[in-house]
C-alpha cells in the first residue's frame, strides 16, 4: 500500500522535524534505497540533504543536492539551491559557490532567502578573487535589500574586495559603515582592523 511505502518517508519527516538527524537520515536512506523513481524520492533526498549538512558533512549534503532537479517549480528548489553554495563554499569551491547561488537569486529573485544568498554570493566572488564581481554583487545587494540583517556581511566582503584591488579609502568608508551600522554585530572586529589597515594604507587616521 502507498502508506506502507512512505512510512520511512514519514518517518523521516517527523525525525527531521524533531532535530533528530542521525534517525531521519536513516528514514531517508531506507526510503531512497527502496524507491529512488519514487515522486517524494526528490523530498526526501533533500531532507537527507538537510539532515548531512545539519550534521556538518557538507560533502554528503552535497552530493544529495546534486542529484535534485534542477526545476525551479520543485518544493525546495530555493533552499536547495543556497544550501548547494553553503556546502561548496565549506568544500573551498567559491566559482562553484558563486554558479549556485547566481542560479538561486536568478529564479527566486523575490524569495525570503533571497537576501542571505545575495550575501553569501559577495563572500564567494571575493573567495574566488573575482573582485570586480563581488563589488556590483554587494552594491546591488545593498540597493535592493538595504535594511536586511546581511548588510553586515555584505559591507564587509565589499570592502574586503575594494582593499583588495587598492581603493583602500573606499574599503575604509565601508568598513565605517559596518562599525556604524553594526556596532554590535558579529563582524566588527573585523571592520575595525580592516578600517585600520585601510586608513593607514591612504595615509589617514581612523577616528
Amino acid at each position: 500500500t502507498d502508506a506502507a511505502t512512505l512510512r520511512n518517508y514519514h518517518g523521516g519527516n517527523g525525525l527531521l522535524q524533531r532535530g533528530l538527524y542521525d534517525l531521519a537520515a536513516d528514514e531517508y536512506r531506507a526510503f531512497l534505497k527502496a524507491h529512488s523513481e519514487h515522486p517524494k524520492a526528490p523530498m526526501a533526498r533533500y531532507g537527507l540533504a538537510v539532515c548531512e549538512f545539519r550534521r556538518g558533512s557538507a560533502e554528503a549534503a552535497l552530493d544529495q543536492l546534486q542529484q535534485l532537479p534542477d526545476a525551479a517549480d520543485f518544493a525546495f528548489d530555493a533552499e536547495a539551491r543556497l544550501m548547494r553554495g553553503q556546502c561548496l563554499l565549506l568544500l573551498k569551491q567559491p566559482a562553484e559557490a558563486a554558479d549556485a547561488l547566481q542560479g538561486m537569486l536568478k529564479h527566486h529573485a523575490e524569495h525570503k532567502l533571497a537576501p542571505d544568498a545575495a550575501a553569501l554570493l559577495v563572500e564567494s566572488l571575493f573567495r574566488a578573487e573575482d573582485l570586480d564581481e563581488a563589488i556590483h554583487a554587494a552594491k546591488s545587494a545593498a540597493e535592493k535589500w538595504p535594511d536586511h540583517p546581511t548588510r553586515e556581511r555584505v559591507l564587509l566582503f565589499e570592502s574586503m574586495a575594494l582593499s583588495a584591488i587598492g581603493k583602500h579609502d573606499e574599503a575604509a568608508q565601508g568598513c565605517e559603515a559596518v562599525l556604524r551600522e553594526f556596532p554590535a554585530g558579529a563582524l566588527v572586529e573585523s571592520a575595525r582592523i580592516l578600517a585600520a589597515q585601510s586608513f593607514h594604507r591612504c595615509g589617514k587616521l581612523a577616528d
